[in-house]
C-alpha cells in the first residue's frame, strides 16, 4: 500500500490505521506491505516518489514503523527503492538496521535492487543481511534512460524481465527459509504485453520446478 505513514500527522495515522486494520482482519492477506519513500515535500505532493535521505531518515523511520505496525496489529513488509542517485548506496544497510530495530520485514523487489545496483554501484550481495529469511519478492522490467547526457536505469514496469532479474529471482526463491511459502509477483503496469508476462511466469515455474514454484 501507499499509506504515507512516514509523513502523515499522528491523528491521520490513527484513523487510517483503523481502516487498514479492519481490512487486514477480515481479508487475512498473505502479507501486508508498504512503500518506504517520500510522497511529498513541505505539504505538497511530489509528482513521483522520492528516495529517503537514509542516514537522516533512520530515527523517524524506526519510530514510525513501530507505530504503524502497532496500529495495524501486523508485521509490515517494506519495499526497497529503485535508487537513481549515488546516495542510495547505503539503502541495504538502512533496511538491515530498520528490520533489527522494529521487527518489520522486507518485500524485496529484485528489479528495484538491480536498478539501484546499476545506478549506484552497490553490489546485489549487499542485500544479503536485509533479505535474510524473508520469502516475498517482486520483479519487473527496467529501462535505460538518458537525461542531459547522463544515462541511468529506471524501474519502468513496461517490459519483460531482464535475464539478470530472472536469475536473481530464481536464486532467492530457491533458498530454504522458515515461515510461509515463497511468493513472487511479476509486475507489468505500462504498455502491458500479456504474452511476455505469461512467458516470464512460465519461465519462472520451469526454472524453479514443481516442488519450488511460488504461490
Amino acid at each position: 500500500m501507499g499509506s504515507h505513514f512516514l509523513e502523515r500527522p499522528a491523528n491521520e495515522m490513527v484513523e487510517i490505521g483503523k481502516i487498514y486494520r479492519s481490512f487486514i482482519q477480515v481479508v487475512r492477506p498473505i502479507y501486508v506491505s508498504d512503500h518506504l519513500a517520500r510522497f511529498g515535500h513541505d505539504g505538497l505532493p511530489l509528482p513521483i516518489l522520492a528516495e529517503l535521505d537514509y542516514p537522516r531518515a533512520l530515527a523517524n523511520a524506526v519510530e514510525r514503523t513501530r507505530q504503524w505496525q502497532d496500529l495495524l496489529d501486523s508485521t509490515v513488509l517494506l519495499e526497497n527503492f529503485p535508487s537513481v542517485m549515488s546516495d542510495g548506496a547505503c539503502q541495504p544497510g538502512f533496511f538491515a538496521e530498520l528490520i533489527r530495530a522494529t521487527g518489520c520485514g522486507l518485500l524485496f523487489d529484485v528489479s528495484n535492487a538491480l536498478v539501484a545496483a546499476k545506478n549506484t554501484g552497490t553490489r546485489m550481495e549487499a542485500w544479503e543481511e536485509a533479505v535474510g529469511q524473508f520469502n516475498h519478492f517482486h520483479a519487473a522490467g527496467f529501462d535505460l534512460q538518458c537525461f542531459k547526457g547522463r544515462e541511468f536505469y529506471l524501474d519502468s514496469h513496461d517490459r519483460a524481465l531482464a535475464p539478470e532479474s530472472m536469475d536473481w529471482v530464481i536464486r532467492l526463491a530457491s533458498r530454504d527459509r522458515p515461515g510461509p511459502r515463497t511468493t513472487v509477483v511479476i509486475e507489468f503496469d505500462d504498455q502491458i504485453d500479456v504474452g511476455a508476462w505469461q512467458q516470464d511466469l512460465r519461465d519462472l515455474r520451469r526454472r524453479l520446478g514443481p516442488d519450488r514454484s511460488p504461490a
